[in-house]
């Protein structure tokens, strides 16, 4: 019997490690929505993080090809989904490289983002109600 303890806690161990394995980033509801609806959904340049309550977004720079293979085109698409203003997609578009780290905050969703020519436009966009649940 005291074999058989060490071995049945090991194998409940192991269970529960892996089972938390199985859920490792689910995106949110808003996001999911938004990546499936703008068909870039496991594209290069689409991740998500912090269980899914983040999502990051990367576009093709003109020196640097590793940055991501979005576009644009398809940043506009999950920002409008996720119900952005016009004021704020004016501000990312009119983002230079000399105004650094930029960051506005919509219905529920706070970005951070930055461009430069030569990375690309990269934005990171966290679901604050999914955050504050993480907390």
């Amino acid at each position: 019997m005291t074999r058989v303890l060490p071995a049945i806690l090991v194998a409940a161990l192991a269970a529960a490690s892996f089972a938390g394995c199985a859920k490792a980033e689910p995106p949110t509801p808003r996001f999911k929505t938004a990546i499936e609806k703008c068909d870039i959904r496991g594209e290069d340049g689409v991740e998500y993080a912090d269980e899914g309550a983040s999502l990051i977004l990367s576009t093709a720079g003109e020196d640097d090809f590793g940055s991501g293979m979005i576009t644009w085109s398809d940043v506009k698409c999950v920002l409008k989904r996720t119900k952005a203003t016009e004021a704020t997609l004016n501000r990312m578009l009119s983002t230079r490289a000399l105004d650094g780290m930029q960051d506005a905050s919509w219905k529920g969703v706070e970005a951070s983002w930055t461009y430069h020519p030569d990375n690309g436009f990269n934005i990171s966009l966290e679901d604050t109600a999914l955050e504050s649940e993480r907390d």
